[in-house]
Protein backbone atom coordinates (compact mmCIF):
# COMPACT_ATOMS: atom_id res chain seq x y z
CA UNK A 1 0.00 0.00 0.00
CA UNK A 2 2.67 2.48 0.60
CA UNK A 3 5.91 3.61 -1.00
CA UNK A 4 9.63 2.39 0.36
CA UNK A 5 11.18 4.94 2.97
CA UNK A 6 11.48 4.55 6.76
CA UNK A 7 8.54 2.95 8.40
CA UNK A 8 6.35 3.22 11.38
CA UNK A 9 5.14 -0.12 13.96
CA UNK A 10 3.04 -0.58 15.84
CA UNK A 11 1.94 -3.81 18.14
CA UNK A 12 -1.19 -4.56 20.58
CA UNK A 13 -2.37 -6.81 22.25
CA UNK A 14 -6.53 -7.68 23.77
CA UNK A 15 -6.57 -3.95 23.30
CA UNK A 16 -10.07 -2.83 22.22
CA UNK A 17 -12.82 -0.76 21.72
CA UNK A 18 -16.29 -1.69 22.81
CA UNK A 19 -19.32 -1.11 20.79
CA UNK A 20 -23.02 -2.01 20.41
CA UNK A 21 -21.86 -4.93 17.92
CA UNK A 22 -19.05 -5.61 20.10
CA UNK A 23 -19.95 -5.52 23.68
CA UNK A 24 -17.31 -7.53 25.28
CA UNK A 25 -14.08 -8.23 23.63
CA UNK A 26 -14.44 -4.86 21.88
CA UNK A 27 -13.17 -3.64 18.46
CA UNK A 28 -9.18 -4.04 18.13
CA UNK A 29 -8.11 -0.35 18.39
CA UNK A 30 -5.61 -1.11 15.23
CA UNK A 31 -8.43 -2.33 13.38
CA UNK A 32 -10.31 0.50 14.26
CA UNK A 33 -7.72 2.92 13.29
CA UNK A 34 -6.48 1.23 9.99
CA UNK A 35 -10.22 1.11 8.89
CA UNK A 36 -10.01 5.21 9.52
CA UNK A 37 -6.80 5.08 7.54
CA UNK A 38 -8.21 3.51 4.72
CA UNK A 39 -11.18 6.24 4.90
CA UNK A 40 -9.31 9.17 5.25
CA UNK A 41 -7.39 8.11 2.13
CA UNK A 42 -10.49 7.49 0.49
CA UNK A 43 -11.54 11.24 1.05
CA UNK A 44 -7.74 12.34 0.33
CA UNK A 45 -7.68 13.81 3.56
CA UNK A 46 -3.93 14.15 4.34
CA UNK A 47 -3.20 11.44 7.07
CA UNK A 48 -0.63 8.28 7.71
CA UNK A 49 0.07 6.08 4.54
CA UNK A 50 -0.36 2.69 5.38
CA UNK A 51 2.05 0.32 4.62
CA UNK A 52 0.70 -3.39 6.56
CA UNK A 53 -1.97 -4.29 8.95
CA UNK A 54 -2.34 -8.18 10.22
CA UNK A 55 -4.40 -9.36 13.01
CA UNK A 56 -4.46 -13.30 14.43
CA UNK A 57 -5.83 -14.66 17.39
CA UNK A 58 -2.99 -17.25 19.56
CA UNK A 59 -4.36 -18.85 22.85
CA UNK A 60 -7.23 -17.08 23.27
CA UNK A 61 -5.46 -13.52 22.91
CA UNK A 62 -6.13 -11.15 19.86
CA UNK A 63 -2.83 -9.44 18.43
CA UNK A 64 -2.23 -6.75 15.54
CA UNK A 65 0.43 -4.90 13.80
CA UNK A 66 -0.15 -2.24 11.88
CA UNK A 67 2.85 -0.11 10.00
CA UNK A 68 2.72 3.10 8.48
CA UNK A 69 5.38 5.20 6.69
CA UNK A 70 7.35 7.77 8.41
CA UNK A 71 6.14 11.73 8.37
CA UNK A 72 8.99 12.27 6.96
CA UNK A 73 10.20 15.90 7.77
CA UNK A 74 7.23 16.35 10.00
CA UNK A 75 6.77 17.76 13.91
CA UNK A 76 3.95 17.95 15.62
CA UNK A 77 2.41 21.36 16.31
CA UNK A 78 2.89 20.54 19.91
CA UNK A 79 6.66 20.19 19.57
CA UNK A 80 6.05 23.16 17.15
CA UNK A 81 4.34 24.74 20.43
CA UNK A 82 7.50 24.09 22.73
CA UNK A 83 10.03 25.61 20.70
CA UNK A 84 8.50 28.97 20.43
CA UNK A 85 7.97 28.94 24.46
CA UNK A 86 11.28 28.57 24.62
CA UNK A 87 12.48 30.83 21.47
CA UNK A 88 9.69 33.40 20.78
CA UNK A 89 6.30 33.30 18.72
CA UNK A 90 7.35 33.02 14.64
CA UNK A 91 6.82 35.65 12.43
CA UNK A 92 2.73 36.51 12.34
CA UNK A 93 3.05 35.54 8.18
CA UNK A 94 4.07 32.18 9.12
CA UNK A 95 1.73 31.81 11.93
CA UNK A 96 -0.92 32.69 9.50
CA UNK A 97 0.19 29.82 6.99
CA UNK A 98 0.05 27.43 9.61
CA UNK A 99 -3.21 28.44 10.25
CA UNK A 100 -4.46 27.86 6.83
CA UNK A 101 -3.18 24.27 6.65
CA UNK A 102 -4.74 23.28 9.82
CA UNK A 103 -8.25 24.48 8.76
CA UNK A 104 -7.70 23.36 5.27
CA UNK A 105 -7.41 19.59 6.68
CA UNK A 106 -10.22 20.28 9.30
CA UNK A 107 -12.33 21.74 6.34
CA UNK A 108 -11.66 18.63 3.97
CA UNK A 109 -12.42 16.27 6.98
CA UNK A 110 -15.85 17.93 7.78
CA UNK A 111 -17.00 18.36 4.38
CA UNK A 112 -17.11 14.07 4.83
CA UNK A 113 -18.78 14.00 7.27
CA UNK A 114 -16.28 13.07 9.97
CA UNK A 115 -14.68 14.27 13.08
CA UNK A 116 -11.64 13.29 14.75
CA UNK A 117 -12.44 13.70 18.50
CA UNK A 118 -9.57 13.95 20.01
CA UNK A 119 -7.96 17.20 17.38
CA UNK A 120 -5.32 18.06 19.70
CA UNK A 121 -1.80 19.52 18.88
CA UNK A 122 0.31 16.89 19.69
CA UNK A 123 -1.37 14.68 16.46
CA UNK A 124 -0.95 17.52 13.95
CA UNK A 125 1.61 17.29 12.29
CA UNK A 126 3.29 20.35 10.13
CA UNK A 127 6.07 20.09 7.24
CA UNK A 128 7.49 23.55 5.15
CA UNK A 129 9.15 23.22 2.37
CA UNK A 130 9.56 25.49 -0.29
CA UNK A 131 7.97 23.47 -3.11
CA UNK A 132 4.84 22.95 -1.28
CA UNK A 133 5.14 25.58 1.59
CA UNK A 134 3.31 24.68 4.41
CA UNK A 135 1.14 21.26 4.90
CA UNK A 136 -0.74 19.67 7.84
CA UNK A 137 -1.28 15.56 8.43
CA UNK A 138 -3.25 14.25 11.09
CA UNK A 139 -2.57 10.84 13.15
CA UNK A 140 -4.32 8.50 15.83
CA UNK A 141 -7.49 8.10 13.57
CA UNK A 142 -9.08 5.43 16.05
CA UNK A 143 -11.56 7.63 17.74
CA UNK A 144 -12.95 9.29 14.28
CA UNK A 145 -16.52 9.20 13.96
CA UNK A 146 -18.87 10.61 11.42
CA UNK A 147 -21.64 13.13 12.43
CA UNK A 148 -24.67 13.93 10.74
CA UNK A 149 -24.19 17.51 10.64
CA UNK A 150 -21.04 19.61 10.14
CA UNK A 151 -21.42 22.08 12.66
CA UNK A 152 -21.22 18.78 15.15
CA UNK A 153 -17.80 18.29 13.88
CA UNK A 154 -16.44 21.69 14.11
CA UNK A 155 -17.77 22.20 17.50
CA UNK A 156 -16.21 19.19 18.38
CA UNK A 157 -12.66 19.46 16.83
CA UNK A 158 -12.38 23.41 16.82
CA UNK A 159 -13.11 23.04 20.83
CA UNK A 160 -10.23 20.28 21.52
CA UNK A 161 -7.36 22.22 19.05
CA UNK A 162 -8.52 25.36 21.16
CA UNK A 163 -8.71 24.16 24.31
CA UNK A 164 -5.35 21.92 24.55
CA UNK A 165 -3.48 24.31 22.57
CA UNK A 166 -0.54 26.05 23.88
CA UNK A 167 -1.39 29.28 26.40
CA UNK A 168 1.15 30.94 23.62
CA UNK A 169 -1.19 31.36 21.01
CA UNK A 170 -3.13 34.80 21.48
CA UNK A 171 -6.90 35.17 21.22
CA UNK A 172 -6.15 36.63 18.09
CA UNK A 173 -4.52 34.01 16.75
CA UNK A 174 -7.51 31.70 17.64
CA UNK A 175 -9.50 33.66 15.86
CA UNK A 176 -7.40 33.81 12.45
CA UNK A 177 -7.98 30.31 12.67
CA UNK A 178 -11.46 30.15 13.25
CA UNK A 179 -11.72 32.66 10.34
CA UNK A 180 -9.20 30.71 7.83
CA UNK A 181 -11.62 27.52 8.82
CA UNK A 182 -14.28 29.09 7.78
CA UNK A 183 -12.49 30.73 4.97
CA UNK A 184 -14.16 34.42 5.99
CA UNK A 185 -12.13 37.93 5.23
CA UNK A 186 -13.67 38.80 9.10
CA UNK A 187 -16.33 37.03 11.45
CA UNK A 188 -20.03 36.91 10.88
CA UNK A 189 -22.87 35.55 12.95
CA UNK A 190 -21.92 32.27 12.44
CA UNK A 191 -18.66 32.29 12.89
CA UNK A 192 -19.16 33.97 16.54
CA UNK A 193 -21.68 31.31 17.19
CA UNK A 194 -19.35 28.92 17.23
CA UNK A 195 -16.48 31.06 18.85
CA UNK A 196 -19.16 31.71 21.71
CA UNK A 197 -20.00 27.60 22.02
CA UNK A 198 -16.15 26.46 22.00
CA UNK A 199 -14.78 29.31 24.84
CA UNK A 200 -18.01 27.98 26.70
CA UNK A 201 -17.12 24.56 26.24
CA UNK A 202 -13.48 25.25 27.18
CA UNK A 203 -14.02 27.01 30.39
CA UNK A 204 -16.30 24.69 31.64
CA UNK A 205 -14.05 21.85 30.93
CA UNK A 206 -11.19 24.09 32.52
CA UNK A 207 -13.78 24.45 35.79
CA UNK A 208 -14.09 21.02 36.29
CA UNK A 209 -10.82 20.40 36.09
CA UNK A 210 -9.89 23.26 38.74
CA UNK A 211 -12.93 21.55 41.02
CA UNK A 212 -11.06 17.71 40.71
CA UNK A 213 -7.96 19.00 41.89
CA UNK A 214 -9.61 21.26 44.58
CA UNK A 215 -11.26 18.04 46.13
CA UNK A 216 -8.05 15.73 45.76
CA UNK A 217 -6.42 18.46 47.86
CA UNK A 218 -9.38 18.20 50.68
Amino acid sequence: MGGGGAVFLKRQENHGTRSLSHPLRGVPTFLREFKWIMRYRRYAIPSLEPVYFGMRERGGNQRAILVTEELTGFVSLEELEQGWARDGMPPRAVRLRIHQAVAALLRRMHAHGICHNCFFPKHIFIRATPEAGITARVIDLEKSHRLPLRVMCALRDLYCLSHYASPIWSRTDRLRLLEAYLELPRLNAYARYLWRRVAARSARKSEDRGKRKTDQLE
